[in-house]
């Protein structure tokens, strides 16, 4: 015998069934939404370490000129133009790749006054570690 007269066992079922698939749909769309907001957060996060991978080959090139070093130097210094490269490469919003672009027009330069282990490199390492360092600050 059913406990209200009025709403019968295949009703009741029914409302049970109606009620389970509107608590999953907005279980669903509330475990969307955070997946969506973390996955955001982690795409930010790479980009960030990508730029600071970046900076730090363009200081470890500028430690080597001031050491010296011309041959590491270069090494690192197309390290960095390399990552930058593909920075400029992989981002198609215009404003993103504004700064490697920029940089980028010095490669040729710095590349040939480390190749002739020329002092002069070291200024432009360093002017040109300023603008990465203006470039990415948050």
């Amino acid at each position: 015998m059913p406990l209200n007269p009025k709403i019968t066992v295949p009703k009741f079922s029914l409302w049970i069934i109606i009620a389970l698939i509107a608590g999953f749909a907005i279980g669903f769309a509330l475990e969307y939404s955070k997946s969506r907001r973390v996955q955001t957060d982690l795409d930010q996060a790479q980009a960030e370490l990508k730029l600071a991978e970046m900076r730090d080959k363009l200081t470890e090139a500028h430690l080597e000129v001031l050491a010296r070093n011309f041959g590491n130097a270069q090494a690192r210094a197309s390290e960095f133009f390399k990552r930058a490269q593909a920075l400029t490469a992989a981002n198609a919003d215009p404003s993103l790749q504004a700064s490697p672009k920029s940089m980028l027009q010095q490669r040729d330069e710095i590349t040939r006054l480390l190749s002739q282990s020329s002092p002069d490199a070291e200024p432009k390492i360093r002017q040109l570690l300023n603008e990465v360092y203006k470039a990415t600050a948050n």
